[in-house]
């Protein structure tokens, strides 16, 4: 028996390793009748769109259900089903269909990925990290997985394992912005860090923190990002963020948060590509929150409505921005946003800046005249949610639900403001916005976007 067991064992040795999988894509069309193709593209579509909304994605889900139950067979139907399921937030569901295309297709990279993805949303950092590794083994892309290792290990403070993730995209994709400007970032993260290994970390229910400050300052920005969290709730209760937590990086001062290539004259930044608000320790920690409450804004609207046209998002982070917690009462006082009041009542007065019924249909407002803007859009949210009572605040939803649905600007409007007579709107806006008092006592300028 030894001899022939021998002989078994060498025969083992000289076995070939495993193979590793065939690349496989999941981008082909389904070849099925017209009409099947049709619906299977448009559903696939509405999930590589201009952002990931989730109204858009559980139109998909419904859709690429029926289409699976016909064609179970086919891995690709079953990664972009998996695809809408996450969107829509339906993380064990979307797991269960990566899990079932690569059981079909062990070579569908874009699963691999996607599956890290969803670890990554379950709060499984650690265990997203070999799905993104395995994309990359079988199918080199452009640079994407290597940014999304280089998030999952920036949102577990790991910036060394995070710029190595960067340096890897970098060797093999040196003209990629996205790395390059993430590379960037982390090398300034990594030197503001340098002395403090272990990072201060706070976890609240919506907020991951990690900063170089003291635990202290990190328990207390987590408090208070949680306090005006609760806030964006109640002022749109459609948006869900099913337990997600926003990362944040807190640095001990704005020179430690400019070296990072963060933008200038501001001292906080949300970046939705790394999913992650960037924030400066202000010692005066009433100017601090309010760039704080300003970004967070952004971060809490983007789980449902990335790609936001910019009036609302920023007229409704300025909102947030210039309300202050008051411990006495433990209620937030909504106060008006001084910094932009002068600049909208001069405008009002000279009768400049964009007509309500354009303003409300433009998707950007960026540009030679963002200060104008910025200033506009704050003074119409908050017309809209304290004249009389918030008169106009469900205007305001119906337009926000439109949006969630996946309908355009122009559709949008139809089911809100083209249901009033702008005429009126227009003149009980500026009226209202020329009789606005600063709140008393409050001077500072906070370092936002002008």
């Amino acid at each position: 028996m030894i001899p022939v067991l021998r002989c078994l064992f060498l025969c083992l040795l000289a076995l070939p390793a495993p193979a590793q999988a065939k690349p496989w894509s999941a981008q082909g069309p389904l070849h099925g009748p017209p009409g099947e193709a049709e619906r299977y593209a448009a559903a696939k579509e509405r999930l590589q769109g201009p952002g990931e909304r989730r109204a858009l994605a559980e139109k998909s889900v419904a859709e690429l259900k029926v289409i699976a139950r016909k064609y179970p067979a086919e891995a690709a139907v079953h990664h972009w089903l998996g695809v809408a399921l996450r969107i829509a937030g339906k993380l064990d569901e979307a797991r269960h269909e990566q899990d079932e295309a690569l059981r079909l297709q062990p070579g569908c990279y874009e699963a691999h990925m996607e599956l890290g993805r969803i670890l990554r949303l379950e709060g499984s950092d650690e265990e997203a990290i070999p799905s993104f590794r395995t994309s990359l083994e079988i199918c080199e892309d452009t640079g994407r997985g290597h940014i999304e290792i280089a998030i999952t290990e920036l949102r577990r403070g790991k910036y060394a394992e995070a710029s190595s993730a960067v340096a890897e995209g970098l060797s093999a994709h040196p003209d990629n912005p996205n790395l390059n400007v993430l590379g960037s970032l982390l090398y300034g993260t990594r030197q503001a860090f340098a002395a403090c290994p272990e990072p201060a970390v706070a976890d609240t229910e919506h907020f991951h923190v990690a900063s170089n400050t003291t635990k202290f300052q990190a328990d207390r920005m987590g408090l208070q990002l949680e306090r005006i969290h609760k806030l964006y709730e109640e002022a749109l209760p459609d948006v869900k963020t099913d337990g997600r937590r926003i990362g944040v990086v807190l640095f001990d001062s704005a020179e430690q948060f400019k070296a990072c290539g963060l933008p200038e004259g501001v001292a906080g930044v949300y970046l939705p590509d790394l999913q992650t608000l960037f924030l400066a320790w202000n010692p005066v920690e009433h100017d601090m929150l309010i760039v704080a409450y300003h970004e967070a804004f952004h971060a809490f609207l983007d789980y449902a409505l990335q790609g936001a046209p910019h009036w609302l998002n920023e007229g409704l982070a300025d909102y947030f921005g210039a309300f202050k917690w008051d411990d006495k009462s433990g209620q937030f006082l909504h106060r008006v946003n001084w910094w932009r009041l002068d600049t909208v009542q001069e405008m009002v007065r000279a009768n400049v800046g964009t007509p309500l019924p354009q303003f409300l249909v433009a998707q950007s407002m960026y540009g030679k005249n963002a200060g104008l803007n910025y200033a506009q859009a704050w003074s119409l949210v908050w017309f809209m949610k304290k004249y009389k009572a918030g008169k106009y605040s469900m205007t305001l939803r119906f337009y926000f639900q439109a949006l969630m649905r996946g309908e355009t600007l122009a559709q949008a409007w139809e089911k809100s403001f083209g249901k009033l007579d702008m005429a009126e709107f227009t003149e009980e806006w500026k009226k209202f916005t020329l009789e606005a008092q600063k709140p008393i006592g409050a001077a500072s300028v906070p370092g936002l976007h002008k």
